[in-house]
């Protein structure tokens, strides 16, 4: 078959798919928007271990910063930061101290939320309404769909063009016109 003819068979397939696919396409954005409305409208909140973990690093992170710009390093085992520094480490009013503690909370907790929220999108939306779920797209063009299609569905998809069936029955009588001289001829 010709490069013509698959291209033309798979855009009359592809006609014959697509509401299918269009559907459950929409089903998945439909999902989407669903989880998406979940996270933005929801309490932010989480039980996974990963947000104490990151808000603890968080807060040592911000200790140790502020401890560097503090420390010795004239130290032949590394940098030395003096007791009495470390106790007045940098004072703050309540405001600041709650804006920064705030900040820390956040960026842990969104650290743990970006991560759930990619894995519900790809499992929940796009992994069960279009690979693996009981109604994918994948299971649109079956062996089962194949046969339910009518004769005339099957002739419209894979079916010889009407121009090439009327230049087949045109060389099929020049043969036979050829053959009955041939055999005058003989």
């Amino acid at each position: 078959m010709s490069l013509y003819g698959d291209n033309q068979v798979s855009e009359r397939l592809l006609n014959l798919l697509l509401d299918g696919l269009l559907k459950k396409y929409s089903k998945s954005l439909v999902q989407a928007k669903f989880l998406l409305d979940v996270e933005l409208l929801g309490v932010p909140m989480t039980l996974n271990h990963y947000f104490n973990d990151n808000l603890e690093k968080r807060r040592q992170q911000c200790m140790k910063s502020a401890w560097i710009s503090k420390s010795l390093n004239d130290c032949k085992y590394g940098s030395i930061v003096p007791l009495n520094l470390i106790t007045k480490n940098h004072p703050m009013n309540n405001a600041d101290h709650t804006i920064r503690d705030m900040h820390d909370i956040l960026y842990a907790y969104y650290k743990v939320a970006r991560k759930r929220f990619v894995d519900n999108v790809y499992i929940h939306a796009a992994g069960y309404h279009l690979i693996h779920g009981p109604d994918t797209p994948l299971k649109l063009f079956s062996p089962s769909c194949v046969l339910e299609l009518t004769q005339g569905q099957l002739q419209e998809i894979a079916g010889e063009d009407s121009s090439l069936k009327r230049k087949r029955a045109q060389l099929k009588k020049e043969i036979q016109d050829l053959e009955a001289g041939r055999k005058i001829l003989m």
